[in-house]
């Protein structure tokens, strides 16, 4: 009978080494009681030394000693065998009634690996995102540039036609019903020059630039009617130009709002996005300033505004039918 207790005890003992997880039992004092194998290893790798007491071990666990062979990941302890564990601590009652420290490590080397993983990977979709924004920022300033050369070449041959017209009016005069035509020639001119290379060629339509903002990375949210003045259009078309041009380069916004409100004796726009607030007020650069002069000109307002949040208010007046206005 005994020899068969023996053999019971031992295949529990057994049992208990085999298992997967660490754990051990510490008794009031702090005495280790009772450990298995897998918790042996750890705590040595852990303190340095073997496990005897509670104290030493929850120690060792806070700070590792300069003899530790692990290292520690947050929460985690990464051994030299490349697991990772999860170390717990609880109080249990044993059958006697006496209470005991038990403390328990969990193999959690897959989900510290898959961790690891996904950390990394993130790592690598923030560049990716980072690059993705460094490329946003450069379409736009192709664009830009795309549209100063268009600018110039626009220059050049508006100038270069009325320099001609010019020679063949000095050298051969001109009949009395195309004078008309040279000065309209020498007025175009003269605008182009003083808009000068900020403004862009105003070919493509509002419709149009839904298109091109979405090129970019810019969702246009429109609310109310476009105006129906043609010069009102053109005009407030150039402000929501340059605003997605600003918010793809300076606001990093992937949607603007677009607002047109019918005033009565002025027709608005309203402009904001969903992008970076303002460090700061807003210094108007070549584009805001050639926008400004140009809504001045035809006997409008612009305001920009910094805070809360960053906004262009364009408004005109509502009887600028073509020729009515003065021009820009």
């Amino acid at each position: 009978m005994k020899h068969r207790r023996h053999a019971v005890a031992g295949a529990i003992k057994e049992a208990f080494d085999n298992l997967p997880s660490g754990i051990c039992f510490f008794d009031r004092k702090g005495l280790l009681v009772l450990c298995n194998r897998r918790m042996y290893a750890l705590a040595f790798d852990i303190m340095g030394r073997d496990l005897q007491l509670l104290s030493e071990l929850q120690e060792a666990m806070a700070v590792l000693p300069e003899n530790s062979a692990a290292e520690k990941d947050g929460e985690l302890f990464l051994v030299p065998d490349g697991t990772a564990w999860k170390i717990t601590q609880s109080e249990v009652c044993g059958e006697d009634g006496k209470r005991y420290t038990q403390v328990v490590a969990a193999d959690v080397t897959e989900l510290h690996r898959n961790s690891v993983e996904l950390a990394e990977n993130n790592r690598k979709l923030e560049a990716i995102a980072e690059r993705l924004r460094q490329i946003t920022k450069n379409v736009a300033s192709i664009a830009r540039e795309e549209e100063i050369l268009a600018m110039k070449m626009r220059v050049h041959d508006e100038l270069g036609e009325s320099l001609l017209a010019l020679r063949t009016y000095c050298l051969h005069g001109f009949p009395a019903e195309k004078r008309g035509d040279l000065i309209d020639g020498w007025s175009e001119s003269i605008r182009l020059l003083q808009d000068g290379i900020e403004k862009t060629d105003e070919s493509d339509s509002y419709e149009e630039l839904f298109e091109i903002a979405a090129s970019v990375g810019i969702a246009i949210r429109q609310t109310g009617r476009l105006p129906q003045d043609t010069e009102t259009v053109r005009l407030m078309t150039a402000a929501v130009r340059e605003c997605v041009t600003n918010a793809v380069r300076h606001a990093e916004a992937t949607e603007m709002y677009v607002v047109f409100v019918d005033a009565g004796a002025s027709s608005e726009v309203h402009i904001t996005n969903n992008g970076k607030i303002p460090a700061g007020d807003i210094i108007e650069g070549g584009g805001l300033s050639s926008l400004r002069r140009r809504i001045e000109n035809a006997g409008g307002a612009m305001t920009v505004r910094s805070r809360p949040d960053f906004g262009l208010i364009i408004r005109l007046p509502s009887d600028m039918a073509e020729g009515k206005g003065r021009r820009v």
